[in-house]
């Protein structure tokens, strides 16, 4: 298991894309906190403590995670092409026109 650094994580340069405070705020699990990160059912990423202050992240965890999101919003992406689509097709078979 390879540890990565806060800092490799998050960021422009990051593995995630997010500035700091979204990362804390949705991404980062804290005891007692809620388990899943917002608005999905992606666990959230468990810190691994290296010292006082010093915190990592288990590489192949944010690489789930990473993966989690992008299958996630694949499927978002596909439910609102079928769903449009779809209105388009009852369009066209009232007009008589092809589809």
């Amino acid at each position: 298991m390879r540890l990565l650094r806060r800092n490799t994580v998050y960021g422009p340069h990051g593995k995630l894309p997010v500035g700091r405070t979204k990362f804390n705020d949705d991404y980062v699990y804290r005891e007692g906190g809620a388990e899943f990160i917002p608005g999905t059912s992606i666990p959230r990423l468990r810190p691994v403590r290296l010292g006082p202050r010093a915190i990592a992240f288990a590489e192949d965890e944010v690489e789930a995670v990473i993966e989690a999101l992008r299958r996630e919003s694949l499927t978002r992406e596909m439910g609102k092409f079928n769903a449009s689509s779809g209105a388009r097709r009852k369009i066209h078979d009232r007009t008589g026109a092809r589809g």
